[in-house]
């Protein structure tokens, strides 16, 4: 599925399974203007914790 999002960040959560075979996930935006792409490690943040 496809979304378009307004500029700043955002929460994605991503449920993988992977029963058998490779595992693999792959995860892509299109930045405006460029190609479509891999999300970079340094915009991908781990959840805050509630403490």
């Amino acid at each position: 599925p496809t979304l378009d999002l307004t500029a700043g960040p955002h929460t994605v959560r991503i449920d993988y399974f992977q029963r058998g075979g490779g595992k693999a996930m792959e995860f892509f935006w299109q930045p405006p203007g460029q190609p479509l792409q891999p999300v970079a490690p340094q915009y991908l943040r781990p959840q805050a914790s509630a403490d």
